[in-house]
């Protein structure tokens, strides 16, 4: 499994640099502005939280995983002004996500799964 795992992570890793090499490129023809990238930066949050979302070797990897989907959506849906969401009107959902994530942390322990 760990094998896997880092082959994933490899492939991603190799992945994000040609994105990034390749919106750098564009960026220096002038087909593309790079300041415009950033803004979407949260959502690498969530490409790094669904790989490891795969083959989990321990429940403390998989709440990772998840605190790190969500806090890349969480932080994009403010950037993006989704449901008139800010950071100051939206942080009671990181305390309900943590609470959320609590239960299934100990419901995966209970079954055994660390």
């Amino acid at each position: 499994m760990k094998d896997g795992y880092s082959w994933r992570g490899q492939l991603l890793w190799g992945l994000i640099l040609i994105a990034i090499g390749a919106a750098f490129l564009f960026d220096r023809l002038d087909m593309f502005d790079m300041r415009d990238l950033w803004h979407y930066s949260p959502l690498l949050l969530v490409v790094f939280g669904i790989n490891r979302l795969f083959d989990y070797t321990q429940v403390k990897v998989l709440i990772g995983g998840l605190w790190m989907i969500f806090m890349g959506l969480w932080v994009f849906a403010n950037f993006e002004g989704w449901f008139d969401f800010n950071f100051h009107n939206s942080w009671p959902l990181v305390v309900v996500f943590g609470g959320i994530v609590m239960i299934v942390e100990a419901i995966l322990k209970q079954r055994g799964k660390e």
